[in-house]
């Protein structure tokens, strides 16, 4: 991944490109969920962060990071994955609940 951003003088184009990820989340009360993910790669390889924005309001610890993060937090994950894959296909008032 890479690229690197500098500040252009007025009138100047930005020439190449900047390969940023596509990303996806939810968030409700408590939780940030995030997918990132490459379109050429299979879900298999695509990163997610989870964070308890009541005890980690900066972010600072993904709580699906490691093994042991994921198996105690599946629940979770599971229910924000869903809300999530039905946001991404709604449109309009059907995206309410």
């Amino acid at each position: 991944m890479g690229g690197v951003l500098t500040e252009l003088a007025p009138g100047e184009a930005l020439t190449g490109w900047i390969d940023v990820p596509s990303w996806s989340g939810v968030r409700n009360s408590r939780y940030l969920y995030v997918r990132w993910f490459e379109r050429e790669k299979p879900a298999a390889q695509w990163e997610y962060e989870l964070y308890d924005l009541q005890t980690d309001p900066y972010e600072l610890t993904n709580l699906i990071k490691t093994p042991a993060g994921q198996a105690t937090n599946k629940y979770v994950t599971t229910r924000l994955d869903a809300r999530l894959r039905t946001l991404l296909a709604c449109s309009g008032v059907s995206c309410r609940e």
